[in-house]
């Protein structure tokens, strides 16, 4: 052999290779650990359930008995009974913007148009419940019956300040267009049931959308409408009506020859009113912009009795 040969070094016995890494008790110990976690984690899924839905007696019971202080005691408990056995529904926040020109914008809180990534709009979901659960029910005959606390009307008029800040305008000469007023609706988006999708509903479906009224801002966050601390509940069709004789069909007029879903995207309006003019088209024609009676078209045309009954007065904006 060459005296400059490189020497090799010696593979490692195998009573050498078993010493490299943890001992085998400790990851016995962790691997019971993470399938004991797991375990916790499935019992606080399985045991969440409703009077239509109950969850198996098993889960109940291991939780109850077994489960229950680790959980508590990691905070695990949470976020389960919002999911299982059936999702509950969702919370949006509407806004609407008047300018000092009289020009209109509608904003939608979240929209996951405006995320690349799943958890900011998360957050931002969690927002929008946050705000609606600073109300309060005050009727338990009448759910659509609720207060907004003191903590939600400062929660309203930091919105409003924030809207009016950040989404003011400037005109063509570069001059600002500050914001008159801010409407905001808390808005709850039920999720679809089966005998909804037999029926042909979509996910945007108007009568899925269940609105309240919280006021009208100013842009210092002043409310502009004082004299009620009720969230009023608005009947979706009307809503509907309104948005569409107050701000989408002044705007079709003025500009005839424009793309109709360009015009709607730069107002800014919420989906559900959007998908009214791709489900129905018909309400996109010049003759049908000056029906009066938009709210009863509106429910014709879905053709169902589905729509809640009026409760309010028509809604004004």
């Amino acid at each position: 052999m060459p005296s400059d040969a490189v020497e090799r070094p010696e593979a490692p016995s195998t009573s050498d290779a078993s010493s490299v890494g943890p001992r085998r008790w400790v990851k016995v110990v962790v691997s019971l650990l993470i399938c004991a976690h797991w375990f916790a984690i499935c019992t606080a899924v399985l045991a969440a359930g409703t009077p239509q839905f109950p969850p198996p007696l098993p889960a109940v019971y291991a939780r109850l008995y077994v489960t229950q202080p680790y959980l508590n005691f990691l905070f695990l408990t949470n976020p389960y009974r919002f999911y299982a056995p059936n999702p509950g529904p969702a919370n949006l926040i509407w806004f609407r913007i008047e300018y000092a020109d009289g020009s209109v914008r509608w904003l939608e809180v979240p929209d996951r148009r405006n995320w690349r990534l799943r958890m900011p709009y998360q957050r931002h979901l969690c927002v929008a419940l946050l705000f609606d659960q600073m109300g309060e029910s005050v009727s338990p005959e009448d759910p659509t019956v609720r207060r907004l606390s003191a903590q939600g009307r400062v929660a309203a008029s930091s919105f409003a300040r924030y809207v009016a800040r950040k989404y003011a305008r400037q005109d063509e000469n570069g001059q600002p267009i500050p914001v008159a007023r801010v409407t905001i609706y808390t808005v709850m988006h039920s999720v679809l049931e089966p005998h909804m999708v037999q029926k042909g509903w979509d996910i945007n479906d108007l009568r899925l959308y269940t609105p309240f009224y919280i006021g009208t801002f100013g842009p210092d966050g002043v409310q502009l409408d004082k004299g009620t601390e009720f969230m009023e509940y608005r009947v979706i069709s009307d809503l509907a009506a309104h948005i569409l004789a107050t701000d989408i069909y002044p705007e079709f007029r003025k500009h005839p020859d424009r793309d109709r879903s360009e015009i709607l995207e730069e107002l800014g309006i919420p989906r559900p009113i959007r998908a009214l003019f791709y489900r129905f088209p018909e309400l996109l024609r010049q003759d049908d912009m000056d029906r009066p009676n938009l709210k009863e078209v509106i429910e014709q045309l879905f053709g169902t009795e589905d729509f809640p009954k009026d409760r309010q007065t028509p809604t004004r904006t």
